[in-house]
Parts: C-alpha cells; sequence; structure tokens
C-alpha cells in the first residue's frame, strides 16, 4: 500500500515508520498486558483483544480504500522466491537486513524474561513489570527521534554504526551484572534502556539502507525484513522461554550476540 501511493524516498520514509511501528507494538504489548493483569486478571486479555481487532476489522472494512491504480496478476511462488534470491544477492541488502533483524527483534528475549526476572529474581509485584518494560521500550522512542535530528547530518551508515554501539554497550553492561550477580531493577533497566535507544537510532537508518539497495523492489524488500524481523523475534522468544533459568543471563546472551552480529553485518556494508 506504501508502494502505491508513494515512490523513491517517500516510500523508504514511509516503510521505515511502518516497521518501526512493527518492532515497537509487540515490544510494547507485555507492558499493557502486564497493567491489564494487575488489573482485570490475565482471562481479560483475550476480551480486550477480541473487542479491539474487531473495532479494527470494522474500520478497515469501512474506511480502508483500494491503493492499487492498475489490477496485477498475483505472482507465482517461483516468482516470488527468485525475487527474494535476487535481493539477498545485493550485499548491501543482505547486511543491512542481517544488522536490522538481529538488533530489532532481540529485544523480544528480554520482554519474555521481563516477568520472571522482575517478579521472581528482583521480587518486585507484578504491576512493575509493566512500568519498567514502558521505560525501556521508550529508549526507541529516543533513539528515533535522535535517527530524525541526524537525518542530513550523518551518513545512513555511520547513524546505523553509533546506533549499532549503542545496543553493543547497552548488552555488554547488563551481561556484566549479570555475571557479577549484582542485579537490581535499575542494572536491568538502564543496560536495556541503552540498548533501546541504539535500536531506535540504528532501525530506520538500517531499513532506509536496504531500500536503497533495492529501489525497485522495495515491497519484497520490506516484507523480506519484517519475515525475518518476526522469525528471530520468534526464535529468539523461544530460546529465552527454553533456556529460562531464573536469571538474566539468557537474556544477555542473547543481546550480546545480537548486538554482535549486528555490528559485524554493518563492517561488511
Amino acid at each position: 500500500m506504501v508502494r502505491d501511493g508513494s515512490s523513491g524516498e517517500d516510500a523508504a520514509r514511509h516503510l521505515a515508520a511502518v516497521m518501526i511501528a512493527m518492532t515497537m507494538t509487540p515490544a510494547i504489548a507485555p507492558a499493557i498486558g502486564g497493567v491489564i493483569t494487575g488489573w482485570f486478571g490475565w482471562r481479560a486479555i483475550f476480551g480486550i483483544l477480541a473487542v479491539f481487532v474487531g473495532g479494527l476489522l470494522v474500520l478497515i472494512a469501512f474506511t480502508l480504500p483500494e491503493t492499487a491504480r492498475t489490477r496485477l496478476a498475483l505472482p507465482g511462488l517461483r516468482s516470488i522466491v527468485i525475487n527474494y534470491g535476487r535481493l539477498l544477492a545485493v550485499p548491501s541488502f543482505r547486511y543491512y537486513l542481517l544488522a536490522g533483524t538481529f538488533w530489532t527483534t532481540s529485544i523480544y528475549g528480554f520482554l519474555t524474561a521481563a516477568p520472571f526476572i522482575f517478579v521472581d529474581v528482583l521480587h518486585r509485584s507484578i504491576g512493575e513489570v509493566g512500568l519498567y518494560c514502558a521505560v525501556v521500550i521508550g529508549g526507541i522512542t529516543i533513539g528515533a527521534t535522535l535517527a530524525r535530528m541526524l537525518a542530513g547530518k550523518m551518513s545512513l551508515r555511520r547513524a546505523a554504526m553509533t546506533g549499532s554501539a549503542c545496543c553493543l554497550l547497552g548488552a555488554s553492561v547488563l551481561l556484566v551484572f549479570e555475571l557479577a550477580h549484582r542485579l537490581s531493577v535499575a542494572t536491568v533497566v538502564t543496560p536495556m534502556v541503552l540498548y533501546s535507544v541504539g535500536m531506535g537510532l540504528m532501525s530506520p537508518n538500517a531499513i532506509t539502507g536496504l531500500m536503497n539497495a533495492a529501489p525497485r523492489a522495495i515491497g519484497s524488500a520490506s516484507s523480506l525484513y519484517g519475515f525475518a524481523q518476526m522469525s528471530f523475534g520468534a526464535l529468539v522468544t523461544l530460546i529465552v522461554a527454553v533456556w529460562h533459568d531464573g536469571c538474566a543471563l539468557p537474556v544477555a546472551v542473547i543481546v550480546v550476540i545480537a548486538a554482535s552480529a549486528g555490528q559485524l553485518g554493518l563492517h561488511r556494508v
């Protein structure tokens, strides 16, 4: 739909906004869920979801117009696979995809483990978990604001590298506190805020970079990027859930590995 209504840099900018929303929404969800659970119990989450999704369905059905100017035949599966293969063959696209994927959804591991870390390890109330997650996610907004301020003043790669450095530093500090057995609300939240600031700074620049690498196929590029993000986010969530041992070590290790892999990808751009 973005591709139908815009092109070139405008399309890349709009798609970047969409991708940021896709990243932030699942990240904010645990905070909202924690508040709902604290007030009404966990079953209320499903009722609120049903009402919310039903409202979206009505809104889309009656207000969303058709954006395609011309009707085109849908490509076959083979054509889609070939198109994705061509995108992955472009080095700059591939490395921006790698970097963005590892950074933006590795935080899901933290959000998965947050209730256990804050409630079971740090003995905070379940209602506080949502507040701490919201503070961490607030860092993404700060980083995204910095990204807008630096747009045009700093190259995409340099801005992304700066965000990467924040991610790696935050992840490393969390790992050090965990290994030193110095976990507290401050020593968990502060490094993760730094990590999320790096995410917010890096993500728009990485998205724009991969869109610039495929200006004639930004629809395919954005869909492949979204698929990679959600797949890695699901994998990270599963790993943390299986590995969870009542401490922050799984989260710290995952975010350090993800930040390192993302940094490596940017160095190859």
